[in-house]
């Protein structure tokens, strides 16, 4: 245990209308990995109808279906930019799995022409070609992590982490940085990611992820998880935290079945 009771604050961001394909699986892994270690994790809501909501150490936003992204980007807009804003700049942590890793950037149009201009926060843009299946990008999906991240997730994982992620995804819309500042956050050995042109998959920049990897993407890899936990204390709590090793069988076991099935592992 620590030396001191740790707890960290944790908000869902529009959880009814941008949670699919397993995303809710984030926030329980969250919950979980925390609970193991003794910290309090408090959960709170961000919905369509809140006004007056509670700051968090860290921020979640899932997928969502192009009809719910509208409704949820004009209340973004409308009455809450501004404050997410200011908690980027206090160095909360961001999560946005698809739907919400688009609307950070400058603008989403669909396969019909419509725009979002989306929060402009991250410098890049998405575009759908098409409402067709073989435009979709759909499927597995195995990145190698950037060097650079990988770095700083050795420094923070109790045991020796793996240089993979592993994940699902199911998107049309494809999505490019507009200047040089973002470092993906991997390398797609299988699948997409972010386009269907550059292998590149989601991005890590300064305290936001974002990422594709539906599925969920953190309980199949841990090792993420704990990078936005430790450094979600760290920025609490002014010191630098290395978590204590969790008995982590089960979640290595799901993320090596799936590169094995991709054929990246060829043995355990």
């Amino acid at each position: 245990m620590y030396k001191e009771k740790l707890s960290l604050k944790f908000v869902h961001l529009y959880p009814d209308e941008m949670n699919i394909y397993g995303d809710m699986g984030n926030v329980l892994t969250l919950k979980r990995r925390c609970e193991w270690r003794g910290i309090r994790l408090e959960i709170s809501k961000v919905t369509l109808e809140s006004n007056d909501f509670k700051k968090g150490d860290i921020y979640f936003m899932g997928g969502g279906q192009d009809n719910d992204m509208y409704k949820v980007f004009e209340d973004l807009k409308n009455s809450k930019k501004d404050f997410l804003k200011e908690e980027l700049e206090s160095k909360k942590q961001f999560l946005l799995i698809c739907g919400g890793f688009q609307l950070f950037g400058n603008h989403f149009i669909d396969f019909q022409g419509r725009n979002i201009n989306g929060l402009g926060i991250l410098p890049l843009e998405t575009k759908a070609p098409s409402d067709n299946l073989h435009d979709r990008c759909l499927g597995n999906i195995v990145t190698e992590i950037h060097s650079k991240h990988f770095e700083e997730i050795k420094n923070n994982y109790g045991e020796k982490p793996s240089k993979y992620l592993v994940g699902f995804e199911n998107h049309g819309g494809q999505t490019y940085y507009t200047d040089n500042s973002l470092t993906p956050l991997g390398k797609v050995l299988v699948g997409s990611g972010n386009n269907s042109k550059e292998k590149i998959e989601g991005v890590l920049h300064e305290n936001i992820i974002g990422s594709y990897m539906h599925g969920s993407l953190l309980p199949k890899n841990p090792h993420l998880a704990d990078l936005i936990i430790g450094r979600a204390l760290t920025q609490k709590y002014g010191e630098e935290f290395k978590l204590e090793p969790l008995e982590d069988k089960i979640e290595w076991d799901a993320h090596k079945a799936i590169l094995r099935k991709m054929g990246i592992l060829n043995t355990d």
